[in-house]
């Protein structure tokens, strides 16, 4: 494996793997398309992580991503709020009562709620450009997996278009 290459990811257990393996790029891989592929910005040397549903799976999403060199789990949201409670406290990090406020604290999700509820979970993070990990399968019909790699994709070259012109600007220097 080289550094900084893409991993095709089926399980949480196989993130301490990649990583220990030397890869700086986790995640499940879409058609092209890396779903979970965040590295830390310039000015943090982490990457925040939550994880949405902490149910069977996900609480085991939560304590592999705690123990991850690079990562940090910035917290968990799940509907049941003394299960997010419970994991929450478990790893020390914050249950958040609300996805919006979960989004706006973290770099990256990953999605382990019901399979029907893949495409309505995973979507917002998606359009609102964090990188998102889904549990398998992506979600219940090939359209919405679709509508999640869009998503994504229109979010990353927004996100391109606003650094460019961001980075073009002339700054002042008073």
């Amino acid at each position: 494996m080289q550094a900084g290459e893409t991993l095709l990811l089926t399980a949480p257990t196989s993130l301490a793997a990649a990583e220990r393996a030397g890869s700086r790029r986790l995640g499940l891989r879409g058609p092209g398309l890396p779903l979970m592929a965040a590295r830390p910005s310039p000015e943090r040397a982490e990457v925040r992580v939550a994880v949405i549903g902490v149910g069977a799976l996900g609480q085991h999403h939560a304590r592999v991503y705690a123990a991850l060199p690079g990562r940090r789990l910035a917290g968990v949201y799940d509907i049941d709020r003394s299960r997010a409670a419970e994991v929450a406290a478990r790893h020390g990090v914050r249950a958040f009562e609300h996805l919006r406020d979960l989004l706006d604290e973290v770099d990256a999700v990953s999605v382990a709620v019901p399979t029907v509820d893949h495409h309505r979970v995973a979507a917002r993070p998606a359009r609102c450009g964090q990188d998102v990990l889904v549990e398998k399968p992506m979600a219940t019909t090939v359209a919405e997996a679709d509508d999640l790699i869009r998503a994504r994709r229109r979010a990353r070259r927004a996100s391109s278009r606003s650094a460019t012109s961001s980075d073009s600007t002339p700054r002042s220097t008073s």
